[in-house]
């Protein structure tokens, strides 16, 4: 019986188990640096309740400024309630005080210009020029 299966016992022999070797040893490989990484891993934790739920009363609302620039502070809390009006973040400003400084100037070197015509109770500014009649 044993000279039916010597071609395949040849087979086996020749072909060694070097596949399987490095096979086993890359699949060991990475359930160990799976296993390093969930043992010493850090995962920051933001908030911890003993009972979850959450409860929104009124939909979703997107929050966005009147104007674009870079925040400078910022008055958010994780977990805090926000009521119309509350401050969430300050602008940085310098942008708009440097177009407000050059258009005061500008207005203010116009010929013939009265304070009047500067004042916030105007809705609709025009420029100030010489008119003759």
């Amino acid at each position: 019986m044993s000279a039916t299966f010597s071609r395949s016992m040849r087979s086996l022999a020749a072909d060694g188990f070097r596949r399987s070797i490095w096979g086993t040893f890359f699949v060991v490989a990475l359930l160990g640096v799976w296993g390093v990484w969930l043992f010493c891993a850090r995962v920051r934790l933001y908030e911890v309740t003993e009972a979850a739920r959450l409860e929104v009363d009124q939909a979703v609302h997107p929050v966005a400024a009147a104007v674009a620039g870079r925040v400078a502070a910022t008055y958010l809390v994780l977990g805090k309630d926000v009521q119309v009006g509350d401050v969430l973040v300050e602008l940085d400003m310098d942008m708009q005080r440097l177009q407000l400084g050059e258009e005061r100037t500008r207005v203010a070197s116009l010929p013939h210009c009265s304070k009047r015509s500067t004042t916030k109770a105007r809705p609709k500014r025009r420029p100030c020029a010489k008119t003759t009649r």
